[in-house]
């Protein structure tokens, strides 16, 4: 009883978790660029979701992020968005390659009672989702899938739950039951998985104007990660943000189901065409790779997001 007593609680939560593909292949300067770009990936897509992203926990995977969202969010909307943006986000920031190439992203969504300990998350869910993430089965989908930016697996009951029903448009068809096994680890699953199609919805996640100039205000360096399952990094305790003007700012836009995440809520990060041409990685113009790159730069309507530097 008096180990029960000093646990910390076990909060049911949505465990999202990611991972760069090929991202040892990497140089060190791709590498810092690149982390970047998932995070502003991450953020956005958590927004798109209808979820503050300075509510959410993430903790540090070197190549990626464990994200671990609010609890009692409201499954039905929040699953089927963080699907469809991930995969919109991901489009976005391709379409800048700017030096560090293509990204692609291996996710694993479950859920389930988290704790949170000394350097990390405990539970089952976070277990599983980090194992789905790794598996051989997920990055064979996206060796079998060539075009495709994203490959995702959600847990069996996530299935069940959410996608079977066919909340948020998602067809439960492209979802593909996969029996999953990791002998060494001792791990054996059954997960459904989903590889999005060509077809992104552009509303759900603005343009991608750059990162240059962001970074995070709020890094705890951890020795290890959670459960040994990440080779170390940084801890973001997003729930601890220091106080800044913007922090009280109204936050329905973000928690409304209804709300249409391309509206004017929704801003951009606005930047300097000269002085992103002359910093980002490779010295490249944006206006090479998006025709619209004129209006995301210069129309009066694409304000900073003043949250967005908390994150990055």
């Amino acid at each position: 009883m008096a180990i029960l007593a000093t646990l910390p609680p076990a909060v049911r939560r949505l465990c999202l978790v990611v991972d760069v593909e090929g991202y040892s292949k990497r140089t060190s300067l791709e590498a810092i660029e690149i982390q970047k770009r998932v995070l502003w990936a991450m953020w956005h897509t958590c927004k798109a979701a209808g979820v503050d992203p300075r509510k959410c926990e993430q903790q540090d995977r070197g190549d990626g992020q464990l994200i671990l969202l609010p609890p009692a969010v409201d499954e039905m909307h929040v699953v089927p968005r963080l699907l469809l943006a991930i995969h919109t986000a991901i489009y976005r920031v391709n379409r800048r390659p700017q030096g560090v190439g293509r990204i692609r992203l291996r996710v694993a969504l479950a859920q389930g009672a988290v704790h949170k300990a000394a350097i990390g998350f405990v539970g089952n869910a976070v277990i599983d989702a980090c194992r789905l993430l790794d598996s051989h089965a997920l990055h064979q989908a996206l060796d079998d899938h060539p075009d495709a930016d994203v490959a995702a697996f959600v847990t069996e009951d996530i299935y069940r739950d959410v996608i079977s029903h066919g909340y948020g448009g998602l067809d439960p068809r492209a979802f593909h039951l996969t029996e999953v096994s990791i002998p060494d680890k001792g791990f054996a699953a059954s997960a459904y998985l989903f590889v999005p199609g060509p077809t992104v919805d552009e509303k759900l996640v603005p343009r991608f104007t750059g990162v240059e100039g962001f970074s995070s205000t709020l890094t705890r360096v951890a020795p290890w990660a959670a459960l040994g399952l990440t080779g170390g990094g940084a801890l973001f305790a997003l729930h601890e943000l220091a106080d800044h003007e913007h922090d009280d700012q109204d936050l329905d836009d973000l928690d409304h189901p209804g709300h249409d995440v391309a509206g004017p809520h929704h801003q951009e990060a606005r930047i300097d065409p000269a002085a992103y041409a002359e910093t980002s990685l490779g010295g490249t113009s944006p206006e090479e790779f998006d025709d619209d790159a004129d209006d995301i730069l210069d129309h009066p309507d694409h304000l900073e997001d003043p949250d967005e530097e908390d994150w990055i």
